[in-house]
């Protein structure tokens, strides 16, 4: 708002009638709100008020002007009640950003939350860049792979999700176990795109099974581990997707396929309960592994 300092000027000499009065409420100087009031008057090009001995009486413009600084004012007071409120309550909506791996992990701990938390809603999408969260269409992001070196940020490590080579025990017993990198032939591998995220196995994958094994291609990772639980394909499921549903591991180069995990929150929106909230589940949750068996993050070695 070009104005928006005249405006207020402008209300406050048409509700107390005198420059000198709106000099002293506003803590300007007379000479800032007749300069105040001359500025709007040549940008508008009409007249605000009739000066006379007793004062200023204001026009129907300089009362309707009057009106709308104060239905602003008071829609600025409400917002910074709402966020100063905010901060001391857990209320409000959390919109949530990651992949669908690590959502799956995460959304049911943030849900169990949500009956102590009457105030609070989550929004999860799939997805989404950091550009998101720098406009604000996202609170949180958690991300797999190269740390986000962003100065705007506030970026901690939940540790990293280990992955491994593996094939359902029906597709062993139908194409064969295949023993090392020389031992690929006849196998079909489930892979992302050629320009699909290098993160763990799938940057391996990528560099070193040739091209004409990666027959099933996905840039949806559900995808690339449903195939390859069903027994249709080998390829990268998480360590502990792959023990619990009973798979055979192929290859397994802990050194090469592990990814960390990053929790990313923009600096200005940090500090917010409704925020801190979600980030507490979420670290507890990592921390926490006896009893919360399905999160597929470990501590950095």
């Amino acid at each position: 708002m070009d104005h928006w300092f005249e405006l207020r000027t402008i209300a406050a000499v048409a509700r107390l009638g005198s420059v000198s009065a709106a000099s002293r409420e506003l803590q300007l100087h007379r000479a800032t709100v007749q300069r105040h009031v001359d500025l709007m008057e040549e940008s508008l090009g009409v007249r605000l008020f009739l000066r006379h001995a007793r004062g200023y009486t204001a026009t129907a413009a300089a009362r309707n002007l009057a009106h709308v600084a104060e239905r602003a004012q008071l829609e600025i007071e409400k917002i910074a009640w709402t966020e100063q409120n905010d901060q001391a309550l857990v209320a409000g909506r959390v919109t949530i950003t990651a992949t669908s791996l690590i959502a799956q992990a995460f959304m049911p701990l943030l849900a169990s939350r949500l009956p102590r938390l009457p105030g609070l809603s989550l929004r999860c999408l799939t997805g989404l860049g950091f550009a998101a969260l720098e406009k604000g269409d996202v609170d949180i992001a958690l991300r797999i792979g190269q740390k986000p070196e962003i100065p705007e940020y506030v970026v901690q490590s939940l540790g990293e999700v280990r992955f491994g080579l593996f094939g359902s025990p029906g597709y062993v017993a139908l194409h064969g176990h295949p023993t090392d990198m020389s031992d690929f032939e006849g196998h079909i591998f489930a892979a992302p795109p050629a320009d699909g995220p290098r993160v763990g196995p799938y940057a391996w994958m990528l560099d070193n099974i040739p091209e004409r094994h990666l027959r099933l291609r996905s840039d949806d990772a559900q995808v690339l581990e449903s195939v390859v639980l069903k027994g249709h394909a080998l390829g990268p499921l998480p360590t502990h997707v792959a023990e619990r549903a009973g798979m055979v591991a192929v290859i397994v180069e802990p050194g090469l396929w592990s990814a960390p995990i990053w929790v990313v929150t923009h600096r200005d929106a940090h500090r917010l309960a409704r925020i801190q909230a979600c980030l507490e589940t979420i670290k507890a949750a990592v921390k926490d592994t006896d009893s919360m068996v399905d999160v597929p993050v470990e501590p950095i070695r």
